[in-house]
């Protein structure tokens, strides 16, 4: 390759890179998106999260709702959600975050 096609194949790419980056930053601020695609924004661009360590809240005093990760015919309840995508999740499938959040 001539050297002035590299250097246009290199603009070309960071470029790119630079026009997507705010659209992948967006994207990763989005609640309930899966954990394997978020890895993947995150090792594209090199980000690192800024959210603090989030912890799991109560979804009321007296609201319980059903486990979302648990099969249908235990429906666990729980008052604990995930702090991530506010799916409600049982202490079998959470630890700061449900299992599907957790990075």
């Amino acid at each position: 390759m001539k050297r002035g096609i590299k250097i246009r194949c290199l603009f070309m790419q960071t470029l790119a890179g630079e026009l997507v980056r705010p659209w992948a930053e967006m994207r990763l601020q989005q609640r309930g998106m899966k954990s394997s695609v978020k890895f993947i924004i995150k090792s594209c661009f090199n980000i690192t999260c800024d959210r603090p360590p989030n912890e799991t809240i109560a979804a009321g005093p007296h609201t319980k709702r059903r486990c979302k990760i648990c099969p249908y015919k235990k429906a666990k309840q729980t008052r604990t959600v995930c702090s991530y995508c506010d799916k409600p999740v049982c202490p079998v499938h959470s630890h700061v975050t449900c299992n599907e959040c957790e990075d």
